[in-house]
């Protein structure tokens, strides 16, 4: 399966778990350190690393606040980490997945250079302007 690094997920459904290595397989994911998500994390890291070094990164989270409060947090560090000074070929697009476009997302997001182009049933994808 084809990789590609200008797409980076940004999961925040505590429960993911069961999806992480199929998403894993295309593209770098940045996921909310919930006890299932983690556990997922680490068994992907375990047998994916050595053929897809970026691989799986997680971050830790209040479950007292929301999914999109997860996003808005992780934010700023993944897009330094996938950023035009943090990569070869800096990241392009961004799939959030476990909360949908908050204005305060959205407006972050902007601060940033990306934009709203596609709003789903679980998540929404942006791209840089």
């Amino acid at each position: 399966m084809s990789r590609d690094p200008e797409i980076v997920a940004i999961v925040v459904d505590p429960h993911y778990s069961a999806h992480l290595e199929a998403l894993a397989d295309q593209m770098p994911v940045w996921i909310a350190d919930t006890p299932r998500n983690r556990a997922a994390a680490e068994a992907y890291r375990c047998v994916r690393n050595p053929v897809h070094p970026w691989g799986v990164t997680t971050f830790s989270v209040s479950l007292e606040d929301s999914p999109s409060s997860w996003a808005a947090d992780i934010l700023p560090d993944v897009v330094e980490h996938h950023g035009r000074y943090g990569q070869s070929r800096p990241a392009t697009t961004l799939e959030f997945i476990g909360t949908g476009p908050s204005e305060d997302l959205l407006g972050i997001l902007a601060e940033f250079g990306f934009r709203l182009v596609h709003a789903g049933a679980f998540g929404f994808r942006a791209t840089a302007a």
